[in-house]
């Protein structure tokens, strides 16, 4: 928190390319969240992603990162050195192997898109992992960045319990209910990643 983030470009499923600078000129927030179908953790938050694009539209861009799979059903997880598909996977029949192209990473996000709505766009990172190398492996990270390019809030979890992401955005653009005085409590929390 309180660090200049890096431009970057990074391109949705139809190929449209979107570079962070350039959001920033609509003058609003940016919120990068990052995902992946095979995360149980991440399908559960995308009916609060939905409503922070809903309640928000006006002061916040929202995107989803669309990474590495963090349960793959016969590959190694990164997150977790063996091969662990999950028990609500196997339930759901979310069995995918790690993509390993990106023409399969996109293939994984229109089963995503097929099997769920979500309204913030999604893009895809780079078939280097780009994203996930520099902002660190975690399948649910998020970011909230002001209009200057300055990260304000910063979610090892996206919206992990206590932590409520609509209220740290209610916080930074000064919402009736926020703390008082301006003052983020949670701009100071910062929850790390640990195992599903």
């Amino acid at each position: 928190v309180g660090d200049t983030m890096p431009d970057f470009t990074l391109y949705d499923l139809a190929g449209n390319p979107v570079t962070l600078s350039t959001e920033l000129q609509n003058g609003k927030y940016v919120l990068l969240i990052a995902g992946n179908y095979t995360c149980p953790a991440f399908r559960n938050k995308i009916s609060k992603i939905n409503g922070i694009v809903t309640n928000y539209p006006a002061d916040v861009s929202v995107f989803v990162i669309y990474g590495l799979e963090a349960h793959p059903s016969t590959d190694t997880s990164i997150y977790f050195g063996e091969v662990q598909p999950g028990a609500e996977n196997i339930s759901s029949g979310i069995m995918y192997p790690q993509p390993q192209t990106y023409g399969e990473r996109k293939f994984m996000v229109e089963e995503l898109n097929d099997s769920m709505t979500v309204y913030a766009p999604i893009l895809i990172d780079g078939p280097c992992n780009e994203f996930l190398d520099y902002f660190g492996a975690a399948p649910n990270n998020a970011y909230l960045i002001d209009t200057n390019g300055i990260l304000v809030v910063k979610h090892g979890w996206f919206d992990k319990y206590p932590i409520d992401m609509s209220d740290d955005i209610d916080s930074v653009l000064n919402i009736a209910g926020s703390p008082p005085n301006g003052t983020n409590l949670s701009l100071i929390h910062i929850s790390e990643p640990t195992r599903l």
